[in-house]
């Protein structure tokens, strides 16, 4: 490979960043290329000129109590016991847990390979994909996916299948992207394709590192339905990290996308999220919590609509204690393809600190006529009035309050089904969060 197309995969920041980046800088997203080490710890340069570098996939089989034993311990640094307890009681032929560090992928499923995936609902490959930008127009973001591109040539593709008599049952499909174990760097992509009619639930956990890029994108067909819980949540190893998490969620027609993000951050966390709803009725509902504590979250979520009848919504609920900032930079656009469109974005936040700090900069971009979109915000301190009622009630002023901001909170991962196992995670990963900011 000569030097010239190296360069074009490592390109150089922008000079001239976009408005949506002026709350984080780009700059400690960027390390110098002889820096940059790609997932198998080698300088992404040299790497590049000695061509690709396939993923590592070895396969296990759930039915194995050695492989169940040690799902369930990777896990523990991640969920609760109840959790845990909740997800081992699904249909073991219908759930598959993915381990992915330092370009080796560990899957533990009811299937063993590839060749033999379609049976469990699944099938799972390395390929070399192009990457564009999470978000368009955007220069930054595109010289970002150009460097990805560069640390991950290929990108590990998950497809779920709907197989014959099982089409109303969910498959449920276990990721995480953890921190490099031996490198200080981390890039991974994950591409998760639901072919037409089938059922996916999946849970997304990025783990920390001192640096990562982390991308996962989400492929919904027609028909398709989908519902995803994303976490992070940063830890005191990682208070000086820098952390870009992205996401593409592509819906087509008379598809359907339900999520739950919960965020914790404790160094410098970007998290960039576009659902775009490309065919006629497609529908996307989202919710988010983020609990910080420490660190800077800069969460811009994009609700993209390119077709016409299309529904979206999100709730972003946001909680800064201590010193912790987060910003919301969410915006609605509506392409001229899409009337007939319905969008609502709506942001709260809650300051439990005079040192905490929330910035929310709703925006909408709206380019056809008939079309009814709204978005809203709110900052506040909790409810002296609601305290008061609650001490009426005989609750102490601590157990008031972390009632109110756990109810809060709460609100910002229900747009998962009730029923499912996931909002079950999400409720607990909400709890937990919330019961390190005040005693409940």
């Amino acid at each position: 490979m000569t030097s010239k197309s190296i360069v074009t995969l490592l390109p150089s920041l922008p000079a001239l960043p976009e408005e949506s980046w002026r709350r984080t800088d780009p700059a400690a997203f960027f390390l110098p290329e002889s820096d940059m080490l790609d997932f198998a710890g080698k300088p992404v340069v040299e790497a590049l000129a000695q061509g690709a570098r396939p993923w590592k996939i070895a396969f296990e089989d759930t039915g194995s109590a050695e492989s169940v034993s040690t799902v369930r311990t990777l896990l523990s640094a991640h969920l609760s016991p109840a959790s845990l307890d909740a997800l081992f009681a699904l249909e073991s032929s219908r759930t598959a847990f993915l381990f992915l560090d330092d370009g080796f992928a560990r899957v533990v499923s009811p299937a063993r390979g590839t060749s033999q995936a379609g049976a469990g609902g699944i099938e799972i490959s390395g390929v070399s994909v192009d990457l564009s930008a999470v978000v368009g127009r955007s220069a930054i973001g595109a010289a970002l996916s150009a460097r990805l591109r560069a640390a991950v040539p290929q990108t590990l593709t998950v497809k779920v299948t709907a197989p014959p008599g099982l089409s109303e049952a969910a498959f449920t499909l276990v990721v995480v992207a953890a921190g490099a174990s031996a490198f200080s760097q981390s890039f991974h992509h994950v591409r998760y394709v639901v072919e037409s009619g089938a059922r996916a639930d999946i849970l997304h956990i990025d783990a920390g590192s001192h640096f990562a890029h982390h991308r996962h994108d989400i492929f919904v067909s027609s028909g398709a339905q989908v519902n995803e819980a994303w976490f992070h949540a940063g830890t005191e190893r990682h208070v000086d990290a820098s952390l870009l998490l992205e996401r593409r969620v592509e819906v087509g027609e008379g598809g359907l996308f339900r999520d739950a993000l919960v965020f914790a951050p404790t160094g410098a966390v970007r998290v960039v999220s576009n659902v775009v709803l490309c065919g006629e009725k497609a529908q996307a509902h989202c919710s988010t919590a983020v609990v910080a504590s420490s660190g800077v979250l800069d969460y811009e979520p994009v609700h993209e609509h390119a077709g016409p009848g299309a529904k979206s919504d999100l709730r972003a609920k946001m909680v800064a204690s201590g010193r912790g900032r987060a910003v919301f930079q969410g915006l609605v656009l509506v392409h001229k393809e899409a009337p007939r469109s319905e969008a609502v974005q709506i942001n709260k936040n809650l300051l439990l600190s005079k040192r905490a700090r929330i910035d929310s900069l709703p925006r909408l971009e709206i380019l056809p006529n008939e079309v009814s979109c709204k978005h809203g915000s709110a900052t506040g301190e909790v409810d002296a009035k609601q305290l008061y009622y609650l001490g009426t009630r005989g609750f102490s002023e601590e157990q008031a309050k972390a009632l109110v901001i756990r109810g809060f909170a709460m609100e910002g991962v229900d747009a998962l089904p009730r029923e499912g196992v996931l909002a079950q995670i999400a409720e607990d990963t909400v709890d937990a969060l919330v019961s390190g900011v005040v005693k409940i």
